[in-house]
């Protein structure tokens, strides 16, 4: 339906309002709380998406905790990782970074968190201190991964195994542009539309850059933390799903009692590779409230993007039944509304 503003240059606040990818979640998916509640009925049950990954901390229900997800996960698939206290200090944090052998740069990330929130490279100890002044919550110091291709992976299963698949693939463009030999980085963001819409934060992270002249053709990341909402585009990449990554991460599911349903975020150093079962870590694992986030490609329309939103959510509607039935509690609907 927008797939015309690909070829355009128009105004941002026009591609804000008629680009669904810009748009507020809750704005997004005010019409599937229709389907949702089509779902509530069948299951009898306002909280029946609680049953789907039992083996998640209180169901994985809103605050997920990142590092009791991990701690399910193979070592061998994941960057070194600590957990870092809210009460932590300075000096905590030193001790963590030698004893994980974590070096600088490295990310931190709030241990619960959504959409790339307060998601940051740290890059020496002053960028690390400002940090755990201006957040007084617990986060991970995960090693920073320089593999240059990031993807999401969502995988699905019934309880008994009896299907289980990929769903959704999103492969994420980190923002950046692209030099032509003459014009400064500055003069590049504002004419690369992404980047012109991040210029203000990109101005201030660049500030002692923004002269800089990229050589014709070279490729100048200015976000390499790949979240929506720092420029990085989402793009459709379900052509990549392919037997060998479904073994692949149906064994690693294995490893992770009681998830059923979510998104493995990765990075690679080559598709070969990962379909190889190798030179990829998973960074994080999203339960019930990921999304298959192939649905922002910019070439996808908006009733596209709504079939795959109640596409996953009948297959989260038969997990949760098929646990039910096999003894699994809802949560009421009471600690529902009271979790924190």
């Amino acid at each position: 339906m927008f797939a015309f503003l690909n070829n355009m240059k128009p105004p941002i606040l026009f591609i804000r309002i008629f680009r669904f990818e810009y748009w507020p979640t809750y704005i997004i998916y005010f019409p599937v709380v229709f389907y949702w509640t089509y779902l509530a009925l069948r299951s009898r049950s306002l909280t029946f998406f609680t049953a789907v990954n039992p083996g998640f901390k209180k169901v994985g229900f809103l605050r997920e905790s990142k590092i009791d997800i991990l701690k399910k996960i193979p070592k061998k698939y994941l960057p070194k990782t600590a957990f870092v206290s809210k009460a932590d200090g300075l000096n905590d944090v030193r001790k963590y970074l030698k004893q994980q052998k974590i070096t600088f740069p490295f990310i931190c990330k709030p241990n619960i968190g959504e959409r790339g929130l307060h998601v940051e490279i740290i890059k020496n100890y002053d960028s690390l201190n400002n940090y755990l002044l201006a957040h007084e919550e617990d986060f991970l110091i995960q090693e920073y991964i320089p593999y240059e291709i990031e993807l999401g992976i969502f995988f699905y299963q019934l309880p008994d195994r009896t299907e289980l698949g990929i769903s959704s693939i999103v492969e994420k463009e980190f923002l950046h542009v692209i030099g032509d030999g003459k014009s400064t980085i500055e003069t590049l963001m504002q004419h690369t539309r992404r980047a012109k819409m991040q210029k203000k934060r990109m101005a201030n992270i660049f500030k002692n850059k923004l002269d800089y002249i990229p050589k014709n053709g070279e490729k100048f990341v200015l976000e390499p933390i790949g979240n929506h909402c720092r420029g990085t585009m989402f793009l459709d990449a379900n052509h990549l799903n392919d037997p060998r990554l479904l073994d692949t991460f149906s064994n690693i599911a294995k490893n992770i009692d009681g998830f059923n349903f979510g998104r493995f975020d990765i990075r690679t150093s080559s598709i070969n590779d990962l379909y190889e079962g190798k030179a990829f870590k998973i960074l994080e694992v999203n339960g019930i409230w990921s999304e298959p986030a192939h649905i922002y490609d910019p070439s996808y329309s908006l009733w596209k993007a709504y079939k795959e939103i109640l596409k996953h959510h009948k297959i989260m509607y038969r997990i949760s039944k098929m646990n039910h039935l096999n003894n699994i509690p809802y949560m009421s609907l009471k600690d529902a509304l009271t979790y924190h």
